[in-house]
């Protein structure tokens, strides 16, 4: 994403006099790579700032809706990438280098064009060093952990031997083998970020801190869990914040989190800030005066430590089973940040995961579940007769109708469906046929009067016609609501008319099991103004016991709000 805003801004900052010159070839000029640090620099320092003021106002709370799959989903997409970049140093290809979506699409379609001309070194140095790894982490480790705490540095011990035999060998000249190359020495003097570029990319500095924000935590997420600790999104905020704003002043840019070295670092045993300032001082130590040490390292050694790493993150596909099995929902989310991030790219990827979970919960609610209870005789307990069919009993002429959600304007179309399927009783079918029925009773007792005698056949189409009125074989619908957080305006309405269609066939609903917040919010939008609070019932039981008051039973103690 810093690159994208490089490139849209540096042309400007470019004095094109005759100094200034860009060939035919591409070569980047001085006066190019200056414009492009200041725009980099620039974007570090206004996304430093924006990181800074989330943490202070306390924006870390956003990072719940970074749900496991989806951050599970995300990560091993991210992995996807990490593995695609380091493939190209296994075989010794050279491959283009892409941006945007598809990029690791055409990453492979570069790759298997140039397969031919795969290097055989590089090919047997990763092999070697895989194998070396492997065998090392998964059963020579656990044998020495029995004896010490510390694992063996198998990483450490394979950049030895990797350098050692590539600079004794002269693999870079004989065979010309792909090294780190010359790292420079020092740190470039600090300066301040160009403030002319400040309101330029202060726009796409607010995109940049939160996407690579919400990476960050994507992998912080991951690793608490996995270790059980607690994270503070706040404070990660504020240290991203204050690194990023002091390393803009050294020609950095916005750092994030590193998928390939933190599960290194994790796998060789780093577990607490110790580990990172010991590999900072490391890190420093090859700027400042041991860089030259490491200029013969074989980049197939570097990539084969980091696919070996990527290991746990592969082993996330297995996620997939076990929520297909628990909730198709999550398996859902995992999948489409998973594609969308392999075929997208991360930042995108991370974007659409987000939007797609948020979706699933508005799904979830928008079309919940949904049940009709029974009773376990002997007890005042009332049960899913779907789910536990054994001894539940329904209560005769009662419906007891549970929604498994909150009741809002998303959802109102569902709630009053379902409470017509559920219940078998379409209130304003059954009233709209009763009213026909009615209509023509009354036409032919109006037509009876006007005779001296009622005919017989009139009299007899009458009391077929009474016959024919539609019934309804309940008298009180129950609505549990014992599930439901909180309740809209348009949820009130959906109450109200339900209750309204239903009274007009002589079916009483009651409410029972109703949250303070839904009794506030009813008391608000008026609804005791319309609906009587005798309605209203503590629990399921008391409003059974109230339908039922009128015939023996083994309770007598009802309960209103």
């Amino acid at each position: 994403m810093v690159g994208s805003v490089v490139d849209k801004h540096y042309q400007s900052l470019i004095n094109t006099d005759n100094n200034t010159t860009i060939n035919d070839t591409n070569t980047i000029t001085e006066a190019e790579d200056k414009a492009k640090i200041s725009v980099a620099t620039a974007v570090t320092l206004m996304a430093a700032l924006m990181q800074l003021g989330m943490g202070f106002l306390r924006l870390g709370f956003l990072t719940i809706y970074l749900s496991d799959p989806l951050t599970r989903g995300f990560t091993t997409g991210a992995a996807c990438h990490v593995f695609t970049s380091q493939i190209k140093h296994v075989f010794g290809i050279e491959v283009k280098r892409y941006s945007g979506p598809l990029k690791l699409i055409y990453t492979y379609i570069d790759l298997f064009k140039n397969i031919k001309s795969t290097h055989w070194l590089p090919v047997v140095i990763s092999v070697i060093s895989i194998i070396v790894l492997y065998v090392t982490k998964e059963y020579i480790n656990p044998i020495v952990k029995k004896r010490i705490k510390a694992p063996l540095p198998v990483e450490l011990f394979v950049v030895i031997l990797g350098t050692v035999a590539s600079s004794q060998g002269k693999f870079e000249v004989k065979h010309n083998l792909k090294v780190v190359g010359d790292i420079p020495e020092g740190f470039p003097k600090p300066s301040f970020p160009d403030t002319s570029l400040y309101s330029k990319v202060v726009g796409d500095s607010v995109a940049i801190a939160i996407v690579s924000f919400a990476i960050s935590v994507s992998m912080v997420k991951l690793f608490a869990k996995k270790h059980d600790y607690e994270v503070d999104a706040n404070q990660e905020l504020v240290a991203y914040g204050i690194s990023n704003s002091i390393s803009s002043m050294f020609n950095c840019f916005l750092s994030s989190v590193s998928l390939s070295r933190s599960l290194v670092q994790e796998q060789v045993g780093g577990k607490t800030q110790l580990a990172g300032l010991f590999s900072c001082a490391i890190v420093l130590a090859v700027i400042l005066k041991i860089g030259g040490l490491f200029e013969k390292l074989p980049n197939a050694v570097l990539a084969s430590i980091i696919l070996v790493a990527l290991k746990g993150m592969f082993k996330q596909f297995l996620d997939l089973k076990k929520l297909w099995a628990i909730s198709k929902y999550d398996f859902a989310i995992w999948l489409v940040v998973f594609l969308a991030t392999v075929i997208l790219d991360v930042d995108l990827g991370l974007a659409i995961g987000v939007g797609f979970s948020l979706l699933t919960v508005v799904f979830r609610t928008q079309r919940p579940y949904t049940a009709i209870l029974g009773r376990l005789p002997g007890t005042d307990l009332y049960k899913d007769i779907s789910v536990v069919k054994e001894k539940i009993v329904e209560v005769e002429g009662i419906k007891i109708f549970r929604y498994e959600a909150s009741l809002y304007y998303a959802n109102r179309e569902h709630f009053v469906s379902k409470i017509t399927t559920k219940t078998g009783v379409n209130a304003r079918k059954l009233k709209i046929k009763q009213t026909k029925i009615l209509k023509k009773i009354e036409a032919y007792e109006k037509a009876a009067k006007k005779k001296t005698e009622v005919e017989g056949n009139e009299s007899e189409i009458i009391a077929e016609l009474r016959n024919d009125l539609p019934k309804c074989d309940i008298h009180t619908i129950i609505v549990d609501c014992s599930t439901m957080g909180y309740i809209d305006s348009v949820g009130v309405s959906a109450l109200g008319q339900v209750m309204s269609d239903y009274a007009e066939i002589n079916v009483k609903v009651l409410l029972a099991n109703c949250k303070a917040g839904i009794r506030e919010m009813l008391h608000n939008a008026g609804f005791y103004e319309r609906i009587d609070k005798k309605n209203i019932f503590l629990t399921i039981h008391d409003a059974v016991l109230w339908c039922l008051r009128d015939k023996p039973h083994e309770f007598t103690q009802v309960r209103r709000l």
